[in-house]
């Protein structure tokens, strides 16, 4: 048995129950209030609501907040599900007034891509710990070969950004809130499940391990950016 297998096993599944665990602790009082704001805009809108905008959806968080006094990592995955459609609904709203006047189109604004960002990235990273912790339990422990240990890497290192980030998702309550258990155990499931995979390689395999992390994790964030700044892949 490896340590290392044991380790990377222990960290998947921490991200994994992590999920279903409080992430950011809130005060009901403050996002009741908030509510009561957004009600309000939306009873008499500055704008015109765009078609395909449901207030339910783009309140489903701070209702949630108000309700329960905390927010889960599934919670913001079903929120960032349905937001980011919200988001896309008024960005297309905007864009084609601006079309208007320039004579063209334009894609949907920044904001809704980062919402679809965080989406794809909190549907994906659970899926992937999941797959890694499964691999580690049906090899005995035994050691991994590179492609899993190039995920390990990958996605410890995307578990390290989550609670990192944790100031993107207060800013999605609108309301003060505080990181909880679910983000502090990310906190330290990540850079196990990292170390597992940079110390899990041997000599025949470390730079296989490395490139591939370097190469696949670079190519991805560039994938991102791209889209993320042009709405469109390099």
């Amino acid at each position: 048995m490896r340590i290392t297998s044991l380790v990377g096993t222990l960290a998947s599944a921490a991200i994994v129950v992590a999920f279903f665990l409080p992430w950011l602790a809130v005060e009901s009082e403050q996002a009741e209030r908030y509510l009561e704001r957004m009600e309000e805009r939306f009873e008499k809108p500055v704008h015109p609501v765009p078609e395909g905008v449901s207030r339910r959806d783009w309140l489903r968080l701070a209702n949630l907040a108000a309700e329960q006094g905390y927010v889960s990592g599934l919670d913001v995955f079903y929120w960032a599900r349905t937001a980011g459609k919200t988001a896309e609904a008024y960005g297309r709203a905007e864009n084609a007034g601006r079309a208007e006047i320039a004579g063209g189109d334009e894609p949907p604004a920044k904001p809704s891509r980062a919402i679809h960002v965080v989406t794809i990235v909190l549907g994906v990273l659970p899926v992937t710990a999941l797959l890694l912790a499964l691999y580690f339990i049906v090899n005995h422990f035994r050691r991994a070969h590179s492609p899993t240990l190039v995920l390990a890497v990958l996605s410890g290192a995307v578990a390290i950004a989550v609670p990192a980030a944790y100031s993107i998702l207060e800013k999605g309550l609108h309301v003060r809130a505080t990181a909880d258990v679910g983000l502090h155990i990310l906190g330290v499931a990540g850079p196990l499940l990292l170390l597992a995979g940079v110390f899990g390689v041997r000599l025949k395999n470390w730079w296989r391990v490395f490139m591939g992390a370097l190469v696949v994790g670079g190519g991805l964030a560039l994938v991102v950016w791209a889209w993320f700044e042009r709405g469109s892949a390099p």
